[in-house]
């Protein structure tokens, strides 16, 4: 579109761990379940935390910070469409991306480590914020967990292949993918849908969507397919607000 966690094994965290001793003592926040997350910041917040320092807490772990509990809003439909595996995923940590292989694809270039706030000499710190970031692109995009990581990972692959192109073969390179997009389906309401659904993460982060853009990511026609794919699932859960509706 012209548009693992550590693998060393840690001591279980208790329910009743505080969030600000899991940051203080270097604990990854992905060990924590989404309601012993949000059990912990409900007690930051009962105790007068002001939400900044909160979100400062979670954002060092690449969590988001949780809804605030309200009057359900919700449709019956709604509420069973949230059981499903179609559902949006509970945490950003729940997508599973291949840090290896984003090893090999992405360079830590000086505009990527820009555009995610690092360092341009720390290499390896690049490109694990890149990751933490891309999980909470996936959030605010409400992909699914089962097919967020698998995005990110054909994204990469994209963008690796289309960074080794000269501007010539760019230029064939996106003729060829919108080509391919309308043998498959309607290419204009597939890239609006998926131009719409990265708008929700571009928002949020500006600088590192725009870079990604820039880079690729976003080009190809099987990612524009999985981004309006994930569009299309998020009219249909909320067409079923009203499900009697015409």
């Amino acid at each position: 579109m012209s548009d693992t966690p550590s693998e060393h094994p840690q001591e279980p965290i208790r329910p009743n761990t505080n969030l600000s001793t899991v940051r203080d003592t270097g604990r990854a926040g992905w060990n924590l379940t989404p309601d012993q997350i949000r059990s912990a910041v409900e007690q930051l917040r009962g105790a007068g935390i002001e939400e900044a320092k909160i979100a400062e807490a979670l954002a060092a772990d690449g969590i988001p910070v949780p809804i605030k509990r309200g009057p359900e809003t919700r449709s019956e439909a709604q509420i069973e469409f949230d059981k499903s595996s179609l559902a949006p995923a509970a945490n950003a940590t729940d997508y599973r991306i291949n840090a290896f292989e984003m090893g090999q694809l992405i360079a830590a270039t000086d505009d990527l480590a820009a555009a995610v706030g690092t360092h341009v000499l720390d290499k390896q710190g690049t490109l694990h914020q890149l990751g933490i970031q891309l999980r909470l692109g996936l959030a605010e995009m409400r992909f699914p967990a089962l097919a967020g990581g698998p995005l990110i990972e054909q994204a990469a692959q994209d963008a690796g292949r289309y960074q080794q192109l000269n501007d010539v073969e760019k230029q064939i390179y996106d003729r060829q993918q919108v080509h391919d997009l309308h043998q498959i389906t309607d290419a204009d309401e597939a890239v609006k849908d998926a131009k719409a659904l990265v708008s929700l993460w571009r928002g949020k982060n500006p600088s590192l969507v725009a870079y990604l853009d820039g880079a690729g990511w976003f080009r190809s026609a099987a990612t524009v397919l999985q981004l309006a794919g994930q569009a299309r699932r998020m009219y249909a859960r909320e067409a079923l607000a009203n499900p009697s509706k015409p």
